[in-house]
């Protein structure tokens, strides 16, 4: 999962903010400067497709758009498309963020934000987005003085609620120690995808305890330690997927799973959609 580090350098202004039915749904991102969109899609399956690769994302789920955004969006078999969306325009300077690296860094600073590019939603997490993007929606609508000033106050509340669904780590104030051993962990984690990876496995081989390794590691990434295994498992499991034609015992016993009803709950938990449909989606791809 990519995060993006967006500093505003400018009030921002709104573009839209409103709620979208419609059939053959069809969009595209081309890096459009000072664009940043919050869109929650709420009904259908979507394509995200450039010149590298395609991914479908399964409703309930976030997307951000902004200036580094170089894709088509479209429905997946032209279903009805449903999503609530705010967009703004600002001058804003902006990075990708790799959470594979261990190294986001909350901050406090008022026009600081991290946004991740896609994000699975759980039901309430959907919901929670929906209230405070009607509210945008009221607020920016409202002829009372005052509020457009309280919409944008939302927009920053939105973004807040975004960052607390997926705990970003603040490694300021950490032991250089303590980032060193998240470093040292999810390298061996790298090299050893494979296999099967147990949390004492990662502590024995960085020397420390069971409990230590864990609470380390949780408090640098934001994720357990089985957490961040099963996400590269399923992550090195798509990259498979769009290179060879296999079967999900396959996949998995080739990540060290050997219970392929597990790793198809796990896939579905992880990608956001089951191994089945996206199986067919490369396939449909590939067509």
């Amino acid at each position: 999962m990519k995060y993006y580090k967006i500093t505003l350098n400018s009030v921002p202004k709104f573009l839209f903010c409103c709620a979208v039915t419609v059939n053959n749904y069809k969009n595209s991102f081309h890096k459009k400067p000072d664009f940043l969109e919050i869109a929650v899609n709420l009904k259908g399956d979507m394509v995200i497709k450039n010149k590298d690769y395609s991914r479908i994302i399964e409703p309930p789920a976030l997307a951000v758009h902004t200036s580094l955004s170089d894709y088509d969006l479209y429905a997946y078999e032209n279903q009805t498309q449903s999503h609530i969306t705010v967009g703004i325009e600002a001058d804003y300077s902006i990075c990708e963020v790799d959470e594979h690296a261990a190294k986001l860094r909350c901050s406090e600073e008022e026009n600081v934000v991290f946004l991740p590019d896609i994000l699975s939603l759980e039901q309430r997490e959907r919901d929670t987005l929906v209230r405070k993007i009607q509210k945008i929606a009221y607020l920016r609508n409202s002829p009372s003085p005052g509020s457009k000033k309280k919409a944008m106050g939302e927009w920053f509340d939105l973004c807040a609620e975004i960052e607390k669904m997926r705990p970003l780590s603040a490694i300021d104030g950490l032991r250089p120690s303590a980032v060193l051993y998240a470093e040292k962990a999810c390298d061996y984690i790298a090299s050893h995808i494979s296999e099967k990876i147990t949390v004492a496995q990662i502590a024995d081989k960085l020397g420390v305890s069971a409990g230590y390794a864990q609470n380390t590691f949780k408090k640098v990434t934001g994720e357990s330690i089985i957490e961040y295994v099963n996400r590269r498992k399923i992550e090195t499991a798509i990259e498979m997927l769009r290179s060879n034609k296999l079967k999900l015992k396959d996949v998995a016993l080739n990540l060290g799973i050997d219970d392929p009803a597990y790793f198809s709950r796990l896939f579905k938990k992880v990608a956001g959609v089951s191994y089945e449909k996206f199986s067919r989606f490369l396939l449909f791809e590939r067509n």
